[in-house]
């Protein structure tokens, strides 16, 4: 975990993460376990619906606070900014996840956090 949470920190550091912790990193975050558990994880389709309403309602408050935070900002960039930060936070879990295997106590543990993600009920 210390090397995810480094990568975390390092990440939060960068320009983007700028507008503020809240909803940023929890998208970074669900962009995290969903790399580590496209390569280590078989979700049943339920979870995997489950987890992909949720990754999506986090997208769109994380796309409204960008938005707030860069109003000058087209909607279609602020997209793209998103789109690369989950392309480069996806490569960098990918690696990590390659260097380290699946069953890795620090891998185990952000696919367990895919599952928690999945199981999340927002507002209850």
């Amino acid at each position: 975990m210390r090397k995810l949470v480094v990568l975390l920190a390092l990440l939060s550091s960068t320009s983007f993460a700028e507008a503020g912790p809240g909803i940023l990193n929890i998208f970074d975050q669900f962009v995290v376990s969903s790399a580590a558990a496209s390569k280590c994880a078989q979700p049943d389709k339920e979870t995997l619906t489950a987890f992909l309403a949720n990754f999506q309602m986090v997208s769109v408050y994380t796309s409204q606070k960008l938005q707030k935070q860069f109003p000058k900002r087209s909607k279609e960039e602020i997209a793209a900014a998103m789109k690369g930060r989950s392309q480069a936070i996806t490569e960098k879990v990918h690696s990590m996840v390659a260097e380290k295997g699946c069953s890795d106590q620090d891998v185990q543990l952000v696919v367990k956090r895919f599952f928690v993600q999945a199981k999340w009920k927002p507002g209850k």
